[in-house]
């Protein structure tokens, strides 16, 4: 069934205010500039991070961190950021010190591994089941 040349798809819209009203209309000038600022003054968004500006925490830094100082390491020569993520031979061996650091403050756990939390009990948790 062959359409009218002037058939068009989808749902037909009424007038509506065009681009260029739009983009103009918070394009404020004068008094109404300076009282836009007024009401705009009072979010804590407004201070902390202007527009154009990203967010100023305000910090204090230490006096020794301020010019030439850099934070981190060097890298040796020219690292392929990937190689350094993802290192060829995988995840290197850590000691046993640092495995049991990393349970303590982020709750690393290996897969299936009991927590041991050192309670000074007079039973063995290994044996004894709790409940009935």
């Amino acid at each position: 069934m062959p359409f009218p040349a002037n058939y068009s798809y989808g749902k037909g819209s009424h007038g509506s205010e065009g681009v260029q009203g739009v983009i103009k209309a918070n394009n404020l000038t004068g008094m109404q500039d300076k009282f836009n600022d007024i009401k705009e003054s009072k979010y804590a968004s407004h201070a902390k991070e202007p527009l154009g500006h990203g967010l100023d925490r305000q910090y204090n830094w230490p006096e020794h961190t301020q010019g030439a100082h850099k934070f981190g390491l060097p890298s040796k020569g020219l690292e392929n950021a990937k190689d350094m993520l993802y290192p060829a031979n995988g995840m290197g061996m850590e000691n046993d010190q640092v495995t049991e650091m990393y349970k303590k403050t982020h709750g690393n756990f290996g897969p299936g591994e009991q927590k041991n939390r050192n309670y000074d009990w007079q039973l063995d948790p290994v044996d004894h089941r709790f409940g009935y």
